[in-house]
């Protein structure tokens, strides 16, 4: 099922779950079934080889090649950003400029929230958006000493905006939502 998923992230999230899963159940004394586990997950792994490093470098040029169209369009206006068209739209102009039609067909945004941020509304937009992160940082700094599971979420949200656009999908905006106002609410009531 996880395979079938095809989202690298997902797959290493997944795996990174059951390993500290596993780590938490077994007492530490059973040295042995650490060893099985990993010799298992080992020989996954080893076994998908070769999908994985297909999908991955496959997602990744896809992704690197985007990047580079985002930020030439960043460049033509780094403080405003450019509001008279779509993100998707500027995209495929740059694509078109430079004759990768193929990149035209995927209709796709720029695969990196900073990015996008950046192409639609410059610096400013991009400010923004950090200030309500560092807002619930702060908030939960002063109101609480022990702040790791903000820093948790931070971290989540820091990553993924790196290689996706999650506010501009459903699942993203709920996901920041729910618990961007979570752990408002919890710094309020401290």
């Amino acid at each position: 099922i996880i395979f079938k998923i095809t989202s690298k992230v997902s797959i290493g999230i997944i795996i990174c779950l059951i390993m500290v899963h596993i780590i938490n159940i077994f007492p530490k004394r059973q040295f042995y079934k650490y060893a099985l586990v990993l010799s298992a997950l080992i020989l996954v792994f080893l076994s998908f080889n070769r999908y994985i490093n297909v999908s991955y470098e496959r997602a990744l040029d896809f992704r690197v090649e985007v990047w580079k169209q985002a930020v030439d369009i960043i460049k033509d206006n780094p403080i405003f950003g450019d509001l008279k068209a779509q993100e998707k739209d500027l995209l495929n102009q740059k694509h078109y400029i430079d004759g990768k039609y193929y990149f035209m067909d995927s209709d796709l945004n720029s695969h990196n929230q900073y990015l996008s941020l950046l192409v639609k509304y410059g610096m400013i937009g991009l400010i923004i958006m950090l200030s309500y992160l560092f807002l619930i940082f702060r908030q939960n700094q002063i109101k609480s000493l022990k702040h790791t599971e903000i820093l948790g979420f931070l971290t989540i949200i820091a990553l993924s905006c790196l290689i996706e656009n999650i506010l501009d999908r459903h699942h993203g905006i709920v996901f920041f939502a729910v618990f961007y106002n979570y752990y408002l609410v919890r710094a309020a009531n401290a």
